[in-house]
């Protein structure tokens, strides 16, 4: 059995549209608003996943420090503009060191000795512009640019990889849900079908062995029941991680799991067998109902 909710061909494109489209737009999407339950259908599924992902927005920050690492190798390529100034302030002690010292001050009792100080003072402007390196600079700033180009080849696989994670997720959770409803009916069937052979040993139409069949029938389906129901959580706890939600924050999941099958798959006139008629049993295979009320 095919199963594929609004068409397998039809999601791969919504999805592969989606996933294509600019960052900035699917940034777009709503946060959920606190306590409310979510409403999802494909594509607010792959919408939310696109804007809210971790993962995925830690790969597009990648772009900026590309971009920066741009911009920083084209500067090397721009002209070069610098300004200098400086200032200092000496003292020139070696006349106070100089042996002949005492005999200067000898002769020059009244005369200060103390250094002076001395300002110095100085600017200047440089300008350099590279005119050729040898191709250096040519090769650096193209090697960013396939550097930008790897990034966004990189960014835009990633949004596929997230956008199909989300779709697959939703579908689970629908064909998981899909399945609980089908152990479900099938619990109610073998229920019901319990009652009747129940009744029916009542008044001695069905054998106690008829009656255990059905009780174990019955016994069989239910533990697969709650393991359905498990499924479904599992289910809704890896959409709700894929979309960035909050552990176990309330979602509503719309949609259904529509069985398609293509035209030139589809099974002609005469190729499958007709259904034989349920034959009711010989008289004589049946006991009579005093020997099963004995048994």
């Amino acid at each position: 059995m095919r199963r594929a909710g609004l068409g397998f061909v039809t999601a791969l494109v919504l999805v592969a549209a989606l996933a294509a489209g600019p960052a900035p737009v699917m940034a777009q999407e709503p946060t959920p608003v606190s306590g409310a339950p979510v409403v999802i259908d494909l594509e607010r599924a792959v919408g939310l996943a696109l804007a809210q992902n971790p993962a995925l927005a830690a790969v597009e920050e990648r772009r900026t420090e590309v971009a920066a690492q741009v911009r920083e190798v084209e500067a090397d390529a721009w002209p070069q503009l610098a300004g200098t100034s400086s200032y200092a302030v000496s003292r020139n002690p070696s006349l106070l060191n100089s042996p002949d010292f005492e005999d200067i001050i000898s002769q020059f009792p009244e005369g200060d000795f103390r250094p002076g100080e001395q300002s110095l003072y100085s600017a200047g402007v440089e300008f350099s512009q590279p005119i050729y390196t040898f191709g250096k600079i040519g090769a650096a700033i193209e090697l960013a640019r396939v550097a930008v180009e790897a990034t966004d080849a990189q960014i835009a696989a990633a949004r596929l990889d997230v956008a199909l994670d989300a779709a697959e997720t939703y579908y689970d959770v629908l064909a998981s849900r899909e399945a609980l409803a089908v152990g479900r009916v099938q619990t109610e069937v073998r229920r019901q079908a319990l009652q009747v052979v129940e009744a029916q040993y009542e008044i001695g139409e069905a054998t106690r062995l008829e009656l255990l069949r059905a009780q174990a029938a019955l016994a069989e389906v239910e533990p697969t029941v709650v393991q359905l129901a498990g499924d479904v959580e599992v289910a809704e706890s890896r959409l709700r991680r894929a979309l960035g939600l909050p552990a176990g924050a309330p979602i509503v999941v719309e949609g259904e799991m529509r069985v398609t099958i293509p035209p030139e798959l589809a099974p002609g006139p005469g190729t499958l067998p007709d259904p034989a008629p349920d034959a009711a049993p010989p008289a004589a295979d049946r006991p009579k109902a005093a020997e099963r009320a004995a048994t």
